[in-house]
C-alpha cells in the first residue's frame, strides 16, 4: 500500500510521494506529524496501538506517549473537522485513521471480521458525575472491544457522532454493526442502557439495562464494560445462541 493514495474527508495522502492535498493544493505538515500521517493511513483503516506507532515513527528511540499525543493533536488542528471525525483515538489502546466513506465500505466487505461502530454514551443527566460516568464507561468499553479477535472497532469522540442518526453514521463508517448507549441518574445512582443496531437492517439485535448504586460508581465501569464488550463480543461474532448460557 506504500505507493496508493489514501482519502479522508476533503483530503488525498499520495503515501509514495508522501504528499497531502487539499482540493488538489499541497498541505505542508512537520516530518513527524507526516510520519504519523502516513503510518496510520498504512494500516488501511486497521487500528495501530501507541506502542506500535511510536516503534514506527521513532525507532530505537525512548520516547512516551506524550510526543504522539501532542503530533495527533497538531494534525487534528490542521485537517480541522476532517481530522476530528477520521483522526480517531481508541482510549487505552491507540489511534485509526478512517478513509473515507468508499474504501471503508471496500474494507468491510473483504475482512473477515464485522466492524463494530461505538457511539460515545450519552448523560441524560446534568451533573457531573454521571457524565464522568459516562465517559469513563465509554472508554473502558472501547478498550475492551479494541482486544477482541472476533471484531474490528471504530470509535471516535466528535459531537457528531451523537447527532447522527446512527444507521446512517454506520453506513458512512462502513461498520456492521453501530453500539449505542446512555446513562441517567437515578435515585439510587445510575442507569445504564446499551443497545446493537444491525446497520443493514437497521433493527435493533440486543439491548442491557444496568442500574449500579452511588456507592459502586468509582469502580464500576470497568466490570460493566467487561460484561458489556463480552455479549456484544458474543453476539457480533455469530454464536449468539451461547448468550443466554454466559
Amino acid at each position: 500500500m506504500s505507493d496508493a493514495t489514501v482519502a479522508f474527508g476533503p483530503y488525498r495522502l499520495d503515501l509514495g510521494r508522501r504528499i497531502l492535498t487539499l482540493h488538489g493544493k499541497r498541505v505542508v505538515l512537520g516530518g513527524r506529524a507526516l510520519d504519523v500521517l502516513c503510518a496510520l493511513a498504512q494500516a488501511g483503516d486497521e487500528p495501530i496501538e501507541k506502542d506500535e506507532l511510536l516503534a514506527k515513527i521513532w525507532p530505537g528511540a525512548d520516547v512516551g506517549e506524550n510526543n504522539l499525543h501532542v503530533h495527533i493533536s497538531g494534525l487534528r488542528k490542521v485537517l480541522g473537522e476532517a481530522g476530528r471525525s477520521h483522526l480517531v483515538t481508541l482510549p487505552g489502546f491507540g489511534y485509526r485513521l478512517l478513509s473515507s466513506a468508499e474504501p471503508a465500505v471496500a474494507s468491510k466487505t473483504s475482512s473477515n471480521r464485522p466492524v463494530l461502530g461505538v457511539i460515545p454514551f450519552r448523560c441524560l443527566s446534568s451533573d457531573g458525575g454521571t457524565r464522568s460516568f459516562a465517559e469513563s464507561l465509554t472508554d473502558d468499553l472501547i478498550t475492551q472491544l479494541a482486544r477482541s479477535r472476533s471484531l474490528r472497532v471504530v470509535a471516535g469522540d466528535s459531537a457528531r457522532w451523537r447527532e447522527t442518526e446512527p444507521r446512517r453514521l454506520g453506513e458512512r463508517l462502513g461498520a456492521n454493526y453501530m453500539l449505542e448507549g446512555s446513562l441517567r441518574a437515578t435515585a439510587s445512582g445510575a442507569r445504564i442502557n446499551t443497545r446493537l443496531i444491525d446497520v443493514a437492517s437497521g433493527q435493533y439485535l440486543w439491548g442491557s439495562q444496568n442500574d449500579v448504586t452511588a456507592m459502586d460508581a468509582v469502580e464500576t465501569p470497568n466490570g460493566i464494560a467487561n460484561l458489556l464488550a463480552a455479549a456484544i463480543d458474543i453476539i457480533v461474532g455469530n454464536i449468539a445462541p451461547v448468550f443466554d448460557t454466559v
